[in-house]
């Protein structure tokens, strides 16, 4: 009786455990499109254009826009030149190169990680956007090499972080 109630004890502590880790892996709050685009083989070709479409309802809103990659400690470079083409509603599409850095001055990988596997995020800007609409992201390498390797994941964060007439 005494073994198979520690069994019942044993299994409630993890139950517990398990519903702790749940509520504080939960999304980050005002987050409203989290997406990751998986890179086949941990390749990204210059022919791959990553595309995320993301639905804006909210007008009074000031929007923070992260862009996440994966990678490897195998990866051979500093940096990444990215291009990054934004499209909203009848707007003009905008392009921008943008600087990933993946390298510390000290020599050290940015972000975080587990294993061999280092995630890390850039802030690309914050918005306002004046009406409801679809806001696209085409994003796609401008480095030499016509291959990166060791990156096996894109990913684009959106989060609320504030109202107009909020104090941020």
């Amino acid at each position: 009786m005494l073994f198979s109630f520690m069994q019942y004890f044993r299994a409630y502590r993890l139950l517990g455990c398990l519903c702790i880790a749940f509520l504080l892996s939960s999304c980050e709050k005002g987050c409203i499109y989290h997406n990751y685009q998986h890179l086949p083989n941990s390749v990204w070709s210059s022919r791959d254009t990553l595309c995320f479409r993301i639905p804006i309802s909210d007008s009074l809103a000031i929007y923070k826009l992260d862009l996440e990659v994966r990678h490897t400690t195998e990866f051979a470079y500093k940096e990444a030149l990215l291009m990054l083409e934004s499209h909203y509603g009848k707007q003009k599409c905008k392009t921008r190169l943008f600087c990933f850095p993946f390298v510390a001055e000290n020599g050290r990988w940015l972000g975080t990680g587990w294993g061999s596997t280092i995630q890390l995020s850039r802030t690309l800007g914050k918005y306002s956007f004046a009406h409801p609409d679809t806001l696209t992201f085409r994003i796609y390498h401008s480095m030499n090499k016509s291959q990166l390797r060791e990156i096996s994941d894109i990913g684009l964060k959106v989060t609320i972080v504030s109202r107009d007439g909020d104090r941020e």
